[in-house]
C-alpha cells in the first residue's frame, strides 16, 4: 500500500481526524460509531490487501477477461462475480470461513465474529475517497442483501431514564460489500459496510469504508462493470436517493 491514510471516527455529528500509520502504509479509512481493530482493518477478515487485490480481484479481472469472444453480453461480468466469490472463499474457509446463500445472496460468512462478506461490482464513485453520498453497488441488490443485519437494539432507558440500559445485538451479521470498479487499466477496491438499503434496493449510507490501493492492469481492458451484473440482472441506473 502506497498511501499514507486518515481515519474518521465519526461520533454522532462530531467528525475527528485520527491519523493511523504503519511505517506509512495502511488503507483509507472512515469509521462511523464503531471500535477500529488497528492499525491495520482488514485484520478482522483475515485478508491483506494483497490477497484482495492480488489474487480475488485479479481472478475476478482474469475471468472476464478469458470470457469467450463469441459468449452473450453479460458473460464476462458474470464470470468475474463468479470467480471472485469463489477464490474469496478459497482464501477464507480454511481460515474458518463458511458460506451462507440463503435468499440466494452469496455470502462468505464468519460465524464467530458475526461478519459477512459479499462481493459486487460497485458504481464509478466506488474504490476511491470522498463522494460517500454517492457511492454504491452498480445493480440494485434486492431485499435479502441485508438479511440478517445486525443493530443494537435500545434499552429501557431511551423510554424511561430511571431503567438501566440494556442494549442487546439483534441479528446474524454485519454485512460488508468487497466492491470493484474497472476504469481503464485500474481496478478501484474497497470493502465497505453500509448502513441500509434505499427505496431502489440499494445499499446506501456508509458507516466504514476502507479503501484499498487501485489493482493496475496491463493489456486488453474487457469491461467487466457494464457487461454484466453480478446476478445476471439488467443494468439501471445508478444515483442512490
Amino acid at each position: 500500500m502506497s498511501r499514507n491514510a486518515t481515519s474518521y471516527v465519526v461520533d454522532f455529528l462530531d467528525i475527528i481526524p485520527v491519523v493511523q500509520m504503519k511505517g506509512g502504509e495502511v488503507a483509507l479509512l472512515y469509521a462511523k460509531q464503531l471500535p477500529q481493530p488497528g492499525p491495520d482493518p482488514l485484520v478482522r477478515f483475515d485478508l491483506t490487501e494483497q490477497e484482495i487485490l492480488d489474487i480475488v480481484i485479479r481472478a475476478a479481472v482474469d475471468a472476464a477477461d478469458n470470457t469467450h469472444p463469441l459468449a452473450p453480453p453479460g458473460m464476462p461480468g458474470q464470470h468475474a462475480y463468479g470467480a471472485g466469490v469463489a477464490v474469496l472463499r478459497e482464501l477464507l474457509f480454511p481460515r474458518g470461513w463458511k458460506k451462507d446463500e440463503r435468499g440466494n445472496v452469496a455470502r462468505t460468512v464468519h460465524p464467530g465474529r458475526g461478519l459477512a462478506i459479499i462481493v459486487a461490482v460497485g458504481n464509478e464513485y466506488s474504490g476511491t475517497p470522498g463522494n460517500d453520498e454517492y457511492i454504491t453497488t452498480k445493480w440494485p441488490k434486492g431485499s435479502c442483501a441485508l438479511t440478517g443485519e445486525r443493530f443494537v437494539a435500545e434499552g429501557f432507558d431511551s423510554i424511561d431514564e430511571s431503567f438501566p440500559s440494556s442494549p442487546t445485538v439483534e441479528g446474524m451479521w454485519e454485512v460488508w460489500y468487497l466492491m470493484h470498479h474497472r476504469a481503464a487499466d485500474r481496478v478501484f477496491v474497497e470493502i465497505s459496510k453500509p448502513g441500509r438499503l434505499n427505496d431502489r434496493e440499494y445499499p446506501v449510507d456508509w458507516l466504514e469504508r476502507i479503501i484499498l490501493d487501485p489493482l493496475e492492469l496491463g493489456g486488453v481492458d474487457i469491461n467487466i462493470d457494464s457487461d454484466g451484473d453480478d446476478h445476471g440482472g439488467p443494468e439501471v441506473p445508478v444515483i442512490p436517493k
